[in-house]
């Protein structure tokens, strides 16, 4: 064995991370099924920018009927079907509630907290 020199900086370990010898196949990690329980968190997320999108949306009415400001309420509306799908998941609920805001006069009901009460409700029956 050397003996060690407190001034010489210590070479740095190489760790050789080939499992198998060269040639050989190697199988691949067993897949595991994780299957993502949502959170109450996300559903009073969720449930709470429904609800604020929607009470928006009718305060607002007078603004977006027709007018100048009914393509950003088209906009709003597509950024909402997203978030909710991003943040809950796929669920059928999400397209009807975006077409019907799309029909004047429609989007006066409060379809998007209705659309996620339901797709709450789906998600909670599945776990």
């Amino acid at each position: 064995m050397k003996p060690v020199d407190p001034k010489k900086p210590a070479e740095p370990v190489v760790i050789d991370v080939v499992a198998e010898p060269v040639g050989q196949p190697v199988d691949a990690p067993p897949v595991i099924g994780v299957k993502q329980k949502l959170g109450a968190f996300r559903f009073r997320i969720a449930m709470a920018a429904a609800m604020a999108l929607d009470l928006f949306q009718i305060a607002l009415a007078p603004i977006f009927l027709e007018g100048i400001f009914s393509p950003l309420e088209d906009i709003l509306d597509a950024m909402a079907f997203m978030f909710f799908w991003w943040l809950l998941g796929w669920n059928w609920m999400f397209l009807p509630s975006f077409m019907f805001k799309l029909v004047p006069f429609v989007d006066l009901a409060p379809t998007w907290t209705i659309a996620v009460g339901l797709a709450i409700r789906a998600k909670q029956k599945q776990s």
